[in-house]
């Protein structure tokens, strides 16, 4: 991560914990209606905004990667080759170790696996010819199709031909199976990178916070939802995801110019640096190690939000938070130094 971009490893951090909540929540406590003290509304309006974190993982994809992408197709310095293996590494090896780990815990747990759907998700086709191996690995498919139509847009701008214009239009028609809605989500991201501001702007960055805080709100309340007593409105979800994203780029085109000037801040943002280099291994491989506890100790879901089971929760979140980081030390630490020997492989 380029250090000039302040806090933007805690916030991938950040989203990346919050689905760990979201998922684990599911998997370890019953529904909002069967349970029991006070507090359960304040600890399900918490745990249940994993959608939204994934939103702001595909604003960060599109400002980072999409963003990028842009700039030098525009200056001419993309390079097609070094795109594509870039991408596919830092894709594929936690992705990788994630479906390993899939296939580890479902035969311990004399699970049936499907090894189709195995190689279908290897290959990011979930949503499109099989269904996510495992929840989260929905949007991975959207994640790799994103970064497949930028790379058909640069080679379209290099070599105008017939067969360049095919691939981009191949790549759009995944989009048929998928939703185009995350499409804009991520080319907000990519134009918030390309429409960088130099200076900061605190009504900006206010005003993006508050209005990120009522999309919240209206999303949640408008799905249908099972978690907290079945609340319903009539809402545009797809308009609350777009506004949504809009002022997610707007905060991130914010944060990035603010510069820790204080002890703390730059503790707290050498600390996001730390933590965010397993956020994506993290992400993909939550919900099996939660499956795999809960299965494999045979527990019951909590039903009240009592010091024995809010402790007892803590310390499985601290387990999966260590055993991801330990898959991230096996696979996806390895990152650089895998694209190095690929790139010294294609140069002989």
């Amino acid at each position: 991560m380029n250090k000039n971009y302040y806090w933007i490893d805690l916030l991938r951090f950040f989203a990346a914990f919050i689905v760990l909540l979201n998922h684990s929540r599911g998997v370890f406590w019953c529904e909002y209606d069967d349970m029991q003290g006070n507090g359960k509304l304040f600890f399900y309006s918490i745990t249940r905004m994993g959608h939204e974190a994934v939103l702001i993982f595909f604003v960060l994809s599109g400002y980072l990667v999409g963003g990028a992408a842009i700039k030098r197709i525009g200056i001419g310095t993309f390079d097609l080759k070094s795109y594509s293996i870039n991408r596919s590494v830092r894709i594929l090896l936690p992705l990788f170790s994630a479906i390993l780990l899939y296939l580890i815990t479902a035969h311990i747990l004399n699970e049936e696996v499907n090894y189709w759907t195995c190689l279908g998700n290897l290959l990011s086709l979930q949503g499109i010819l099989v269904p996510s191996l495992v929840g989260p690995f929905w949007s991975l498919s959207y994640e790799v199709w994103f970064y497949f139509l930028m790379g058909a847009v640069a080679l379209l701008l290099s070599k105008r031909n017939v067969w360049t214009l095919f691939s981009l239009v191949l790549v759009l028609s995944v989009f048929a199976f998928l939703k185009p809605i995350y499409l804009l989500v991520w080319l907000i991201g990519a134009f918030a990178y390309v429409c960088q501001p130099q200076q900061r702007n605190g009504f900006l960055f206010y005003t993006s916070i508050l209005m990120m805080m009522l999309m919240v709100l209206c999303y949640q309340f408008g799905r249908d939802s099972h978690g907290i007593g079945n609340l319903s409105f009539s809402f545009n979800i797809g308009l609350i995801e777009l506004v949504f994203s809009l002022f997610g780029a707007i905060f991130i085109q914010q944060i990035v110019l603010m510069r820790p000037e204080h002890k703390w801040s730059n503790c707290l943002n050498y600390l996001g640096i730390k933590l965010a280099v397993f956020s994506y291994t993290l992400y993909l491989v939550h919900q099996t190690i939660c499956l795999f506890i809960f299965k494999y100790f045979n527990m019951s879901q909590f039903d009240s939000l009592s010091w024995n089971n809010l402790l007892l929760y803590s310390l499985i979140l601290i387990i999966v938070l260590f055993i991801s980081w330990c898959i991230y030390c096996l696979f996806e630490k390895h990152t650089a130094l895998v694209k190095k020997a690929i790139n010294r492989w294609l140069l002989k």
